[in-house]
């Protein structure tokens, strides 16, 4: 039993389940840098990377996290949400 898609409703078309778990893993390694668990976020991007994650929405995810924790406003048009909103 090899079905790797997922259907959503408002849209009745076939997306690759990678696309959901490379989503999962891309919010994992923004939870794993705002909990400062530094030492996870190797196998975290390299898990990301397999479930099909680029290098620039990895960096979307770290420059995130760095605007954040430099207080600079991330709520309009950032990196991130764009690659929420892709999926």
């Amino acid at each position: 039993m090899n079905n790797n898609y997922t259907i959503f409703k408002e849209n009745p078309i076939f997306i690759k389940e990678n696309n959901v778990l490379k989503v999962t893993a891309l919010l994992y390694i923004m939870d794993t840098l705002f909990t400062e668990k530094y030492e996870d976020c190797n196998e975290l991007i390299t898990l990301a990377e397999d479930f099909g994650a680029t290098k620039d929405e990895i960096n979307a995810v770290i420059t995130t996290y760095i605007k954040c924790k430099n207080g600079e406003n991330t709520d309009e048009d950032d990196e991130f949400g764009v690659i929420l909103d892709r999926e």
